[in-house]
């Protein structure tokens, strides 16, 4: 296996792994709920390390395992979507870049 993959690859390899439905609907909310089930074990680890303390290296090696599931739920929506992450990413560096260049990085509200 490569040690590296991009954004490109790793949307293609989801789609070889994913296990499809039949109803779109049923389908999309599978996804969603698989984003939002990954960031809560994300939260439950980190109150846990936060509550009784433990191994720096073992709360590391499951948060990189946590966040590569998060990113894999991401790449499916993303997918079912047909938005490349890339774009995505490119838009999001020139939206907060706009923002920090205007003094506007604190506040609320998509049009700042």
């Amino acid at each position: 296996m490569n040690d590296t993959v991009s954004l490109e690859e790793y949307q293609e390899f989801v789609e070889t792994t994913w296990l499809r439905e039949d109803n779109p609907q049923a389908e999309e909310l599978r996804i969603f709920y698989g984003i939002v089930g990954e960031l809560g074990e994300i939260a439950e680890l980190n109150k846990k390390y936060m509550r009784d303390g433990g191994d720096d290296l073992t709360w590391r090696k499951n948060m990189v395992k946590e966040f590569g599931d998060v990113f894999y739920y991401l790449a499916k929506y993303a997918n079912f979507f047909d938005v490349d992450i890339s774009d995505a990413l490119v838009e999001n560096v020139l939206k907060l870049s706009s923002r920090k260049e205007r003094g506007m990085i604190g506040g609320s509200g998509n049009d700042r």
